[in-house]
């Protein structure tokens, strides 16, 4: 059945529906990971996306249980170049296609990937509409026009926990706020024999230092900081307090709360290879992201030392105080064989304590 992409600019690409059939508006960017579909389509920062996939075959591996980021799905979209349906993998329970059934996300194939990847970098990230099925083009451009812009919203309410909950029974105990939180970071604090208390966003200070942790993090997000979000309060207020740790969104937060600003960038830092740079050492890594802002450097005050830097484009990937234990990155831990050396700057917030 073709279905169609409609972008903000006017701009359309037809191609065959897959999964759910529907129209759906969102944020279409696009992801650079040769895999993870899985795991990025169930990450809570890709909350109100449309996601285009530069790498030209989804859905060979199928879909497993060990590949979820978080309990549900979290993008309203997807862009192929082809979709297999017939994956090989012993550990596949379902094909691509099932599975958007199984969680209403509209999928198109057969649209040409690079030409949209590469517009979408020449003219920045847009909203757009997709849609699958039988409609009239004339409503598909008018809903993209319409389309609610997310930069502008606290998209984090809608994706962080509504209650608190425990993981483990670790020696040291560290509380994580959930800004939209992955599944890949509780298993990383499991591994280095902490108990995780998973806190709502609006939980207070009183209310986290009652449990008495050893650190604090802040973690995951889609969207942008929003100065006036509970989050950015609450990291003021445990400024000090314990040894504090921003990933992804929660790293942008901690430059707001250090008195820096942050921007969005053209069209985002999504995939699995992203290169950075250890400005101490000069060795380079190769990183999991997935946020369209950074922290604006020239904001920042000198008890701010910024630690790493994205070699593509140059923006800030990592910061820290200089005389309190707080630390910030804009990548993810690693959870793959060999991740020993990303994973060590996370682990100097563990020695902290």
């Amino acid at each position: 059945m073709d279905s169609y992409l409609v972008l903000e600019d006017g701009t359309i690409y037809q191609g065959q529906g897959f999964g759910s059939m529907g129209i759906q508006t969102g944020e279409v960017v696009f992801n650079t990971s040769m895999t993870g579909y899985q795991e990025t389509l169930t990450d809570p920062a890709s909350y109100g996306q449309i996601i285009v996939f530069t790498y030209p075959l989804l859905g060979n591996y199928g879909i497993s249980s060990s590949g979820f980021e978080s309990a549900r799905t979290w993008a309203r979209g997807l862009i192929v170049k082809e979709s297999c349906a017939s994956p090989s993998n012993w550990q596949s329970t379902m094909t691509l296609d099932d599975f958007c059934k199984q969680n209403n996300l509209i999928g198109i194939s057969g649209i040409d990937t690079r030409a949209l990847a590469k517009h979408l970098r020449d003219n920045g990230t847009m909203h757009g509409v997709i849609g699958a099925g039988s409609h009239e083009m004339s409503r598909l451009v008018q809903a993209a026009q319409q389309a609610a812009h997310l930069s502008d919203q606290d998209l984090v309410k809608n994706v962080s926990t509504k209650e608190t909950r425990v993981f483990g029974k670790g020696k040291q105990k560290v509380v994580v706020v959930d800004l939209g939180l992955r599944q890949g970071l509780i298993n990383y604090l499991l591994q280095h024999n902490c108990t995780v208390i998973q806190v709502p966003v609006w939980s207070t200070a009183v209310e986290i230092m009652k449990y008495e942790p050893d650190g604090v993090v802040f973690a995951g997000g889609p969207g942008e900081p929003v100065p006036q979000s509970p989050a950015v309060s609450l990291a003021q207020q445990e400024m000090g307090k314990v040894p504090i740790l921003g990933i992804s969104l929660g790293h942008l937060i901690l430059g707001l709360v250090w008195g820096g600003r942050t921007q969005r960038l053209k069209f985002g830092h999504r995939g699995a290879n992203q290169p950075v740079r250890d400005l101490e050492t000069g060795r380079v890594y190769i990183t999991s992201q997935n946020h369209g802002c950074v922290v604006v450097e020239e904001s920042l005050p000198t008890d701010v030392v910024v630690t790493h830097r994205n070699l593509n484009d140059g923006t800030i990937e990592g910061m820290r105080h200089r005389s309190l234990p707080v630390f910030s990155y804009q990548f993810y831990p690693a959870e793959e064989p060999g991740a020993a050396d990303i994973n060590q700057y996370f682990e100097e917030f563990l020695a902290a304590f």
